[in-house]
C-alpha cells in the first residue's frame, strides 16, 4: 500500500480478471461481499471499483491471503511468513467459531 510504483487499482484488476470483487449494489447476488453495517458504507462507497486498501478491509481472510500472495509474487517479493497463512487460517477459523482445539487428545 506504500509502494509509489504500484497502483492499488490495477492490482486489483489484474488479481480479480473475472470480477468477483467489484460490487454491483445487490448483496444477495455478490458471492464474495455479505451486508454488515460495519463494511456496508465502505463496500457501497469503494468496492465498485475496489483498490487493493479497499479489499484489505472487507474479504475475508482466506481471500486476502490470496491478494497477498499474488501482490508479493507480481512484485517479485518474498515474504517468509506466507508458508504459515494456512495453519492461522485454521486456528483463526476453529477459535472464532467455538471449535474444539484439542480434537484427537487422548484421555490419558
Amino acid at each position: 500500500m506504500q509502494d509509489p510504483n504500484e497502483d492499488g487499482y490495477e492490482v486489483v484488476r489484474a488479481f480479480d480478471t473475472d470480477g468477483r470483487y467489484v460490487f454491483n449494489g445487490d448483496y444477495k447476488s455478490s458471492s464474495i461481499y455479505h451486508y454488515s453495517p460495519y463494511t456496508d458504507g465502505m463496500i457501497q462507497k469503494y468496492c465498485s471499483d475496489p483498490a487493493i486498501w479497499n479489499l484489505w478491509e472487507v474479504v475475508s481472510f482466506n481471500d486476502l491471503c490470496k491478494l497477498y500472495s499474488f501482490y508479493l509474487k507480481r512484485s517479485n517479493l518474498k515474504d517468509n511468513v506466507t508458508h504459515f497463512n494456512k495453519s492461522v487460517r485454521l486456528l483463526r477459523n476453529a477459535a472464532a467459531h467455538n471449535n474444539c482445539l484439542l480434537i484427537g487428545i487422548s484421555e490419558k
